[in-house]
């Protein structure tokens, strides 16, 4: 398949999950362009943090509009970019994963980023404020393939990914394009079996045939 029509691969999830770092070495292996959506729409429409929620949701809206009709990327969402089913029926080509982490772990790395960086997250019980958004925004992310990325490393996670489905490939590491490869599916492999037996009993009939 040429670059021009490769499905685009979207991550989603909360924040401090690993979207951007693994997207970005996603983009990196396998030639894709890299889409930051949070970067985007602060470039495009300054901070949606300050919009009031139609407006920051008309935003993405149309970010992802113009997203849609173009190939090859890696998107990393905003961690609400997939509540809004217009969004989500927008992505329905593309290759969509759901990374995740333990609790203790996404705290971890959003305190190091600066809490500042995460807005939502950005609270006196960081914690209990993971675990809150977490079950509220399950039924959403469920619906997706989900890749945990606790105690992973980005190219630990890039393996679960391209192990789940995800079309990733190095052409640097020869195992990633085996892997990446078409796999035969169980009915394929049931009809050639098929195929195999219907030929073997022609040949013994016109072996009898000519024996006769």
């Amino acid at each position: 398949m040429s670059d021009s029509q490769r499905t685009n691969i979207v991550l989603t999830g909360l924040a401090g999950v690993g979207k951007r770092s693994v997207g970005s070495q996603i983009a990196s292996l396998s030639g894709r362009e890299f889409v930051d959506l949070g970067a985007k729409l602060l470039t495009r429409f300054g901070n949606v943090q300050e919009m009031d929620d139609d407006a920051r949701l008309d935003a993405e809206r149309t970010l992802i509009a113009d997203l849609v009709p173009q190939r090859n990327l890696v998107i990393a969402t905003t961690p609400t970019t997939m509540l809004d089913q217009d969004n989500v029926v927008s992505l329905l080509g593309a290759e969509v994963f759901h990374l995740t982490a333990s609790t203790e772990e996404i705290a971890q790395r959003v305190r190091a980023d600066g809490l500042a960086m995460h807005p939502e997250l950005n609270t006196d019980d960081v914690e209990a404020t993971i675990d809150a958004l977490r079950n509220e925004r399950a039924d959403v992310f469920d619906r997706f393939t989900t890749v945990d990325t606790t105690g992973q490393s980005i190219d630990g996670v890039v393996d679960s990914l391209r192990t789940s489905g995800a079309d990733i490939v190095d052409p640097n590491d020869p195992d990633s394009l085996s892997a990446s490869a078409p796999k035969n599916t169980q009915a394929e492999r049931v009809f050639g079996v098929i195929i195999a037996a219907a030929l073997a009993v022609l040949v013994v009939i016109v072996v009898l045939i000519l024996t006769f």
